[in-house]
């Protein structure tokens, strides 16, 4: 099979990695789709059947699987409303109907094999896990040529930031948006080899935008990217680029009818597709193909940048003027309050220069492997042909918006880290060419060994595992086995699910993060979650377990809340007796609850505790 080696831009045959793979109808995916599936299975095996049995799942993770289970329950795909959040009137969630399709289908699945939701915690990341394999090698390729699909993989292996995502049991729509940043750059890179590459890249941020707008910064330098390759050699990149912006005008638009109701056409909403993101999408995609269709091929990039600097004033004029709120802070809507007691507190909301006070050690493994790419890019770039250049100039302009929205919130560093991957795999071919033009010798072979560990955050965590003193864990008893980080001391075990089926109905107050363990593992209505739109629940939930227990009460009988619960000894809660003396929550934890509240749970080792508030008080 011949295909376009990337790394030179040359027609040959596929090498391949495996002696198999040149008979394949596409040689190019057997590695990394054997080695993802091998390694996936590994994984499911060694999580089944109990995805959560040995590790904490996370709070998206539970949150999404409500969301799915409603869903599969009969909930209308138009229906976004968590009636079971901040009840009774609930909150409309800005997630994706898109991601939670797949989960709801494969939660079938299992209740009809009887392996119940397990199918679709253990199944859905790994099958994710694998088309990204499968899509960073192929950029790799573009980047590195045939040896990149081999060193892709190894390298993807050192970034546990990029690969925990993929875990079972992870069902949030971060794995997902990390599969389709890593197809967005394989689409641009192949831009010049046809309309469908184009077409593709379009298909891909439209749908990056319709899941989640934290990836925005990235579709947006993508389509400025492919502006920026149409205003640089036009013949060459016409089609890619006008194939770019009608697909991406026209995809946007089919995922805004497929997951906005009618009766929310006309909302301004920031924090997830709606109005504003589809006129700029349209807008923009529409105007690029035009000029793209409309610009004669041999033009002067004079005459280009002319039309996109018009197409730049007319969007940007039209977003300043319409959707200016949307420009800025995506969270300036959120008050001081909700700020102080619940956003200030998530790490990954954190920018990198708290992190850089609290914890240098995570921020140098975070930021020491994107200053190794930038490296690696500038010496790729002075040693590429001049025709493809570009291909590290479009790497770059990812790994600088990955840098730059990181700085912001810490949370976009595993977006960030994908695009080491293949410079990391470029650098390996390099050492792997010397080795066979020199001969191999010790330093050589160590030096390719040493490649992915210096490119990645193991270069930072590796001196810190070999120089840590030894430490022992404290305040655990004796045979305990409530671990830190364990499912016990997260209350999110057999028993802790049992405990809260086992609860009447009713209106459940707890901590603001544990309101998404709740969600995900029973059928009580929560007053709160950690999710930006249930504002007023956030501040009311912190008040009941911050103030004192009159105070509490009060709060309690306004929003009827029938219990309260509390997981004594979880790693995520925000509030503690120690913070808040006199509070409620210290009055629970020193077991002197008030005398309005009665302990229903029977355990009494037990880390969750259930109280039910007294009738009458």
């Amino acid at each position: 099979m011949v295909a376009f080696d990337n790394c030179d831009e040359t027609a040959r045959p596929y090498r391949g990695v495996l002696s198999f793979e040149r008979s394949l109808p596409f040689p190019q995916f057997t590695f990394p789709l054997i080695f993802g599936l091998a390694y996936g299975l590994f994984k499911i095996l060694e999580a089944w059947p109990h995805p959560w049995a040995s590790s904490v799942a996370g709070i998206d993770d539970l949150a999404r699987l409500a969301q799915a289970r409603d869903l599969l329950n009969g909930q209308g795909w138009f229906d976004l409303l968590q009636t079971r959040l901040d009840p009774p009137d609930g909150v409309w969630m800005h997630w994706s109907r898109f991601v939670d399709a797949p989960i709801a289908g494969l939660m079938w699945l299992g209740e009809r094999t009887g392996a119940g939701d397990a199918i679709a915690l253990l199944v859905w990341p790994v099958l994710l896990m694998v088309v990204f394999f499968i899509a960073i090698a192929l950029a790799s390729r573009a980047l590195a040529g045939d040896r990149g699909i081999f060193f892709s993989v190894l390298a993807t292996l050192f970034f546990a930031s990029t690969l925990r995502p993929f875990e079972p049991g992870r069902i949030d729509h971060h794995n997902v948006q990390i599969v389709l940043s890593a197809l967005l750059l394989l689409s641009l890179l192949r831009l010049p080899d046809g309309r469908r590459w184009g077409i593709a890249a379009g298909a891909v941020a439209a749908l990056m935008i319709a899941i989640g707008i934290e990836t925005l910064p990235l579709v947006a330098v993508g389509a400025a990217v492919t502006a920026g390759l149409w205003l640089w050699d036009g013949p060459r990149f016409r089609a890619g680029t006008g194939a770019f912006g009608l697909s991406f005008a026209g995809f946007t638009a089919l995922a805004f009818v497929l997951s906005v109701p009618v009766s929310r056409y006309s909302l301004t909403q920031c924090d997830s597709l709606s109005l504003t993101h589809l006129t700029s999408a349209v807008l923009g995609g529409t105007a690029i193909a035009l000029a793209c269709a409309l610009v004669p091929a041999k033009s002067s990039r004079w005459h280009r940048g002319a039309w996109l600097g018009l197409i730049a004033v007319v969007c940007g004029g039209v977003a300043v003027a319409l959707f200016s709120d949307c420009l800025g802070d995506p969270y300036a809507f959120l008050g001081p309050e909700v700020r102080e007691v619940w956003l200030d507190k998530v790490s990954e909301a954190r920018s990198a220069f708290a992190v850089l006070s609290t914890d240098p050690s995570v921020f140098l493994a975070a930021f020491v492997p994107l200053g190794v790419l930038f490296a690696v890019i500038a010496w790729a770039f002075a040693k590429a042909p001049a025709e493809s250049r570009w291909k590290w100039a479009v790497l770059a302009a990812f790994a600088l918006t990955g840098v730059a929205v990181s700085l912001v919130q810490m949370r976009f560093i595993q977006i960030a880290h994908i695009f080491c991957i293949p410079a990391a795999a470029w650098l390996m071919s390099q050492v792997y060419g010397l080795i066979n033009s020199r001969g191999a010798t010790a330093l050589r072979v160590a030096a390719l060994a040493a490649v992915p560990i210096a490119a990645s955050p193991w270069i930072v965590v590796l001196p810190k595992l070999v120089l840590a003193e030894p430490t022992t864990q404290t305040g655990v008893a004796a045979g305990d086995t409530r671990r830190i980080g364990s499912v016990a001391r997260e209350c999110q075990s057999d028993a802790d699910r049992a405990a809260m089926a086992a609860t009447p109905p009713g209106v459940v107050a707890a901590p603001i993060f544990f309101g998404s363990t709740i969600l995900g593992l029973s059928d009580l209505p929560v007053l709160a979650a950690p999710y930006h739109r249930a504002q007023g629940a956030i501040l009311d939930a912190h008040a009941i377990f911050s103030g004192d227990p009159d105070a509490a009460l009060r709060i309690l009988q306004r929003r009827n809340i029938d219990y309260v619960m509390l997981c004594t000894s979880s790693g995520v809660r925000l509030v503690t007796g120690a913070l808040y003396p006199g509070s409620l929550v210290a009055a629970l934890e020193n077991g002197t609850p008030p005398d309005w509240l009665e302990r229903i749970s029977a355990d009494d080792s037990s880390l969750l505790h259930i109280y039910r508030v007294r009738a009458g008080r």
